[in-house]
């Protein structure tokens, strides 16, 4: 689902909120993959989601808080990974 968000109106500190939390959700979707994929006995696919959330960590920790555009283009990427990945958790 798109957002309808205007996220370039939003004062600089609360879009910096919003895009560390949009990484915590995404976050916690990987979490819950790794452990659907542990529990089906998938260790090679739980590895793999436990990489991918490192990932996530490392490039949430690279973006510049100051860089509003780059948190923007994260906020939209993360939200349709998560609309992509949700049906997984099923």
């Amino acid at each position: 689902m798109e957002s309808t968000i205007d996220y370039k109106s939003i004062d600089p500190v609360v879009l910096y909120d919003i895009f560390y939390e949009t990484g915590t959700r995404l976050g916690g979707t990987y979490v819950a993959l790794m452990r659907k994929a542990r529990a089906d006995g998938d260790l090679q696919q739980e590895h793999d989601w436990r990489d991918r959330h490192q990932q996530l960590n490392n490039e949430r920790r690279a973006v510049n808080p100051e860089d509003t555009e780059d948190q923007i283009k994260h906020i939209h990427d993360w939200d349709a990974l998560m609309n992509k990945l949700d049906p997984q958790l099923t």
